[in-house]
């Protein structure tokens, strides 16, 4: 029988801060993933699909491919559908577009709006025909004939018990109504009570994203319009929490998710109030060993652009199987204007899983207050370029260990001198341990195995060795017929 020992290095940990921060960013990658969904939009028949899709790329800096054939289909559409949203999709799409040749024949759905907008009894008008009918107008450049007529409406339509959905659609409308619309501003906090709260680290509104992002984005236009000022209604920690929640959506398969997304990830990353950013590894947890010491951080918004301002970032603790092992220490800033790099190397290095805490301030100084940039909890792995398996013993010993074992010992890659026999009235018994080449000291891995293979038939049996207090791993077990049935 050959004994071949096996063993790997893999680890995890879990890191607890009172401050919230985000750690994912849209990446290049997604972008180009966003693309690809969004490029598929343009080729649909449904008008929704295709204005999020013009307008998706446009949140992305592309352009529109073959955009006067985008057109063509615009105008073929405007003729068969003549409801408020199919209408107010192909007005959006071909005002987005801005190049195109042609004209949308929407007359009758412009009166249409205006008609509803003089009704006395608007029972059947929901918020989203308001939003829909008002946009359009806007697409044209036209305007409600009666402003104050239009904002009674929405005073009437607006009640306690809206869904949330109904608020995003008002928000928004009043949004463009400039100052007039500041009436509602007690409604803000009352709609972002609604949100729900996963995990401590998400929120979001009952519908998901698209209604997520409808609300979070009417918030913010709104703010802009009526001058919200210090009375902004999203604290710091919720704009940390929406961050984590609409990046945790960022594999959208539809050009309607793509949309609000990149809407919503836009105008956290592009307002007055405050910059959600994001802290990430620029390398899986850091991949640092012997050979590599220098940790690299990228600090960017959420859309992965660099931020406005240079920063200091430091170490306020890093920690090591519950032991501090580092404090006060300073990245450098790099040629990259995202990255900064920290020299691990204080103290020596020890394999395993640090836990890291730091921190981020400007150093400029800055209009628009940064949030996540204080107490970042990171995960950084440091393993061994090279280790060796060593003190290696091997032996049986009767199963009522009355006896106790004869082991020989036996350097790691080379064959017993005698045969190895036993029974299955024994035992066989495997001692080693693991030393870091570098250091030579005893390291510990996340688990090491043991396989038996049947060199006549080629099967396997393999076992967990476990670890003593004196960081030795060791193998105790019986050859009966049960224990190695794969042999």
């Amino acid at each position: 029988m050959k004994v071949v020992f096996l063993f790997f290095v893999a680890a995890g940990c879990l890191c607890f801060s009172s401050s919230l921060s985000v750690d994912t960013y849209l990446t290049s990658r997604d972008k180009d993933q966003l693309k690809s969904v969004l490029l598929t939009g343009l080729e649909s028949e449904n008008l929704s699909d295709i204005f999020y899709a013009v307008s998706g790329l446009q949140q992305i800096d592309q352009q529109i491919p073959d955009a006067q054939a985008i057109c063509n289909k615009l105008v073929k559409f405007a003729g068969k559908s003549k409801s408020l949203d199919s209408v107010y999709f192909s007005t959006s799409a071909w005002k987005a577009i801005a190049t195109c040749s042609g004209k949308l024949v929407v007359d009758e759905s412009v009166q249409d709006v205006y008609a509803m907008l003089e009704k006395k009894d608007i029972r059947d008008v929901h918020m989203s025909d308001l939003y829909f009918g008002v946009s359009i107008l806007s697409n044209l450049n036209l305007k409600p004939k009666d402003i104050n007529k239009l904002i009674n409406i929405i005073k009437r339509k607006m009640k306690p018990d809206d869904t949330i959905t109904d608020f995003g659609y008002s928000i928004h409308l009043l949004a463009s109504l400039g100052p007039d619309g500041r009436f509602a501003f007690n409604r803000l906090s009352d709609a972002i009570m609604q949100v729900d709260q996963v995990d401590r680290k998400f929120l979001q509104f009952e519908g998901g994203l698209s209604v997520t992002a409808l609300v979070l984005t009417g918030v913010y236009k709104f703010c802009d319009a009526v001058q919200c000022n210090t009375s902004f209604p999203i604290q710091n920690d919720q704009a940390l929490m929406f961050s984590n929640y609409l990046l945790s959506r960022k594999s959208v398969q539809t050009p309607k998710g793509a949309y609000f997304l990149l809407s919503a990830l836009k105008t956290l990353s592009n307002n007055k109030y405050h910059l959600p950013i994001a802290a990430t590894l620029v390398k899986p947890m850091g991949d640092l060993d012997d050979t590599q010491k220098v940790l690299s951080v990228r600090f960017t918004n959420l859309l992965g652009e660099p931020l406005p301002t240079s920063l200091s970032v430091g170490v306020e603790s890093a920690m090591l199987n519950n032991k501090v092992v580092m404090s006060k220490n300073k990245f450098k800033s790099t040629t990259d204007k995202t990255v900064y790099e920290l020299e691990f190397n204080e103290p020596d290095l020890s394999i395993g899983i640090y836990s890291i805490v730091i921190s981020a301030t400007p150093l400029e100084k800055v209009k628009i207050p940064l949030l996540g940039n204080t107490a970042i909890p990171l995960e950084v792995k440091v393993s061994a370029s090279s280790v060796n398996i060593v003190d290696f013993k091997v032996g049986t010993t009767d199963n009522d260990q009355q006896t106790g074992p004869s082991l020989q010992s036996l350097k790691y890659g080379e064959k017993l001198s005698t045969q190895l026999k036993a029974d299955h009235m024994q035992r066989i018994i495997v001692r080693f341990a693991i030393k870091d080449n570098l250091v030579k000291k005893h390291v510990q891995v996340h688990q090491a195995f043991i396989r038996f293979t049947n060199i006549k038939t080629g099967s396997q049996s393999v076992f967990v060795a476990e670890l003593d207090s004196q960081n030795n791993y060791k193998l105790d077990t019986d050859l009966t017929p049960k224990s190695i049935s794969n042999l």
